[in-house]
C-alpha cells in the first residue's frame, strides 16, 4: 500500500461566533472554499455541534486568517520560523476532565498553504492535559494554522509560521517520472539501502539494547551508507518496553503511555538526523504468540485509533509506515489491515508511504492490496 494522492474536501457549513463548527472529510486532501462564499447553516443536533452554548450564525466566510481574530474563544500564538521539511510543533492544554483522554477527546489541526489549499492532521495526547500538534511543511512562505476541538482548551488557537530554506531532503515518495523508484521530497533520488533492527525502539539488557547503544548503531549504519531501517513500534519477540515503559499500560483498556512514545520520538529523530528513514512497523500479525500485537486490542475501532495516534505523532518525521508484519499468517484479517492503511492515509497530510509486510514465501503478496491507498 502507499499513501493516496487524491484530494480531500471539507464541508464548512456552519459557523458559530465566527468559528468553524463542522468539518466533514470527503476524500483524501482537505481544501476549504477560502474565497468569499455564503455558508448554509444547519442547526440540527446530528449535523452541527454547539460551541460554548452560542447560537448558530450564518456568515460570509472570507478566510480564516481574517475570520479567527474575530472569535472570542480564539487565541493567537506567536509566529516563528520553520525550516522547509522540518517539524513545526505546538503544545496545547485541554480544559476537560476525562477518565481516558486518549479515547474521549480529539482535536484536529488545519494548515493553510502559502499557495492555497488546506491540509489537516490530528493532534495527539502527551499525558495529562497536554496535547501536541506536529506538521512538516513542504513549501516556502507563510503558513497559517488553527486547531479545532470540542474541548475548549484545544479549540480556537491559531497562528502562523514562516518556512525558510534548509538543507533537509524531506521524506521519501514515489518518483513521478519513474513510479517504480523513490525520491526525497527535494527530488533527489532515493537509492534504497536497508537494514533491519526490529527491536531498536525497545530496551533489552540481554541484547545490550538501550538508547546509547542504539545511537552507536545508528552512527555506524549511517557511516556505512544505510538510508532506511525497519523498526517495530509495539513488540519484537516479547520485548517492547523502553526507559519510558510499555507502549500502552493496557491494550484492552487503551491506556496509552506517552513516556514510552517520547523515547521513541528521540530514536526516530536520531535516525532522521543521521539521514536514515525510519520504517515503522505498527504491529505484528494477529497470531503473534508474544503480545502485544494487533490482536491485543479490544476492537477494530481501538486498532484504528492507535493507527491515528501513530500518524499524528510520527508523520511529520521522515518515516515509512508498515501496517503489519507477516500479515498472511494471521488468518482472514486482510480487510482489517486494509482499513488500518486507509485510516492512516486519510489522517496523514504528508503522504508518507504505507506498506504491508509478508513472509518470504513465493506468491504471498495478495491482489487485494494492489489498489489500496
Amino acid at each position: 500500500m502507499r499513501a493516496a494522492n487524491a484530494e480531500k474536501k471539507v464541508n464548512t457549513s456552519c459557523i458559530s461566533d465566527c468559528f468553524l463548527l463542522r468539518v466533514e472529510a470527503r476524500a483524501w486532501r482537505y481544501e476549504f472554499p477560502w474565497s468569499t462564499q455564503t455558508m448554509a447553516c444547519d442547526t440540527s443536533a446530528d449535523k452541527a455541534t454547539r460551541l460554548n452554548g452560542s447560537k448558530h450564525t450564518c456568515v460570509v466566510l472570507v478566510g480564516f486568517r481574517l475570520l479567527l481574530p474575530l472569535c472570542a474563544a480564539a487565541s493567537a500564538v506567536a509566529a516563528t520560523n520553520v525550516p522547509q521539511f522540518g517539524v513545526f510543533e505546538q503544545s496545547f492544554t485541554a480544559s476537560g476532565s476525562y477518565a481516558n483522554p486518549y479515547t474521549e477527546a480529539s482535536a484536529t489541526g488545519f494548515f493553510s498553504r502559502p499557495g492555497g489549499g488546506t491540509l489537516t492532521v490530528p493532534l495527539f495526547g502527551e499525558g495529562g492535559a497536554t496535547w501536541k500538534l506536529r506538521f512538516s511543511p513542504d513549501a516556502l512562505g507563510t503558513w497559517t494554522w488553527f486547531a479545532s476541538s470540542a474541548d475548549s482548551g484545544l479549540n480556537g488557537q491559531y497562528g502562523q509560521f514562516s518556512v525558510v530554506g534548509s538543507t533537509l531532503k524531506g521524506g521519501i515518495r514515489r518518483r513521478a517520472a519513474t513510479p517504480h523508484h523513490l525520491e526525497y521530497q527535494d527530488a533527489a533520488v532515493f537509492w534504497l539501502f536497508r537494514d533491519t533492527n526490529f527491536g531498536m525502539m525497545a530496551d533489552n539488557s540481554a541484547e545490550n539494547s538501550e538508547r546509547s547503544t542504539i545511537q552507536s548503531y545508528i552512527s555506524l549504519r549511517a557511516s556505512q551508507g544505510f538510508n532506511l531501517t525497519h523498526a517495530e513500534l509495539m513488540n519484537h519477540g516479547g520485548w517492547s518496553a523502553n526507559t519510558g515503559g510499555n507502549p500502552l499500560a493496557s491494550y484492552m483498556n487503551e491506556t496509552i503511555n506517552p513516556a514510552h512514545w517520547q523515547e521513541v520520538d528521540g530514536r526516530v529523530g536520531d535516525l532522521n538526523a543521521a539521514g536514515i528513514t525510519a520504517s515503522l512497523f505498527l504491529a505484528w500479525n494477529n497470531s503473534d504468540p508474544a503480545p502485544p500485537s494487533w490482536k491485543s486490542f479490544a476492537s477494530d475501532a481501538a486498532r484504528l485509533r492507535c493507527a491515528r495516534y501513530i500518524v499524528a505523532r510520527y508523520s511529520a518525521f521522515n518515516v515509512l509506515f508498515v501496517v503489519v508484519g507477516e500479515w498472511q499468517e494471521s488468518g482472514p484479517y486482510a480487510p482489517l489491515y486494509g482499513a488500518v492503511g486507509s485510516q492512516m492515509a486519510a489522517d496523514d497530510p504528508h503522504d508518507r508511504p504505507i506498506a504491508i509486510h509478508c513472509t518470504p514465501d513465493p506468491g504471498t503478496v495478495e491482489p487485494q492490496f494492489a489498489t489500496a491507498p
